[in-house]
């Protein structure tokens, strides 16, 4: 009798959809990837709340350098939304046909920082670079949006050859920037000012304006890669990037200033 009841049990589950038993259903809600930039990284954070908050969509980040996300999207090819820090990488990639569509979505532009309340009494003179007393931290030109920006900037300059002779490291990223301000590395650094809006960077730190007409502001957009498998959802992200909560943030993290 137990034998048969046995059998009787297994047959009623091997014979069920397993899907259709409510303990093991699991989230099947699209999901979308997206490549940030990490100064973008907190606004993109929140503006992804909203938008699963919106739709029956998920998000998940990857944030990095710019350049560094670049070479991993060329690598695994896989992926739906690039948002480098600078227009330059999704221009490349538009070339490439790697991105089929982009929206710019705000602007950064570069800054110097220094330590909070400016101890030294630094100005806005790019030429101040060149002062051996100083401790002078930049972007790598090969690695990241900013360091790209930074001596796209600095190799007008006829003084350049001395701005690099004297500049003391170089990082890889903002996010290195902020470390050598913080960690007492660098007494200046050229960055985006979008870095003062974030993780409480402004406890520390301070930015001060570039007194030369030649800095830009540098269009930040967003680029659909042909890679992406659900552009319901990516649309979905898109919408809610332009919608009046999404601008407000951009606005609160400085892409707007």
């Amino acid at each position: 009798m137990r034998l048969l009841l046995l059998l009787l049990v297994c047959g009623l589950v091997f014979s069920c959809d397993p899907y259709a038993n409510p303990l093991i259903i699991k989230d099947q809600k699209p999901e979308i990837l997206i490549y940030t930039g990490i100064t973008m990284a907190d606004a993109i954070s929140e503006i992804n709340d909203i938008f699963e908050s919106r739709y029956d969509c998920k998000a998940s980040m990857m944030y990095g350098a710019s350049g560094y996300l670049k070479r991993v999207i060329e690598v695994n090819k896989v992926g739906d939304i690039f948002f480098p820090g600078n227009k330059s990488y999704v221009d490349s990639f538009i070339k490439e046909k790697i991105v089929t569509k982009s929206v710019d979505v705000g602007f950064n532009r570069l800054s110097f920082f220094v330590k909070k309340g400016n101890p030294l009494l630094l100005s806005g003179d790019l030429h101040q670079l060149t002062d051996a007393n100083l401790k002078v931290s930049l972007g790598a030109n090969d690695s990241g949006s900013v360091g790209e920006e930074t001596f796209k900037l600095i190799k007008q300059l006829k003084y350049y050859n001395d701005i690099i002779s004297n500049v003391t490291s170089f990082t890889a990223d903002s996010k290195g920037l902020v470390s050598a301000i913080r960690n007492s590395e660098a007494d200046i650094v050229i960055n985006w000012l979008a870095t003062g809006f974030v993780n409480n960077n402004n406890l520390f730190m301070e930015p001060i304006k570039i007194d030369y007409d030649i800095v830009n502001k540098v269009p930040i957009t967003m680029g659909i890669l042909k890679y992406s498998s659900d552009l319901e959802c990516v649309n979905n992200f898109m919408d809610t990037v332009h919608s009046s909560e999404g601008k407000a943030l951009f606005k609160k993290y400085g892409f707007n200033d």
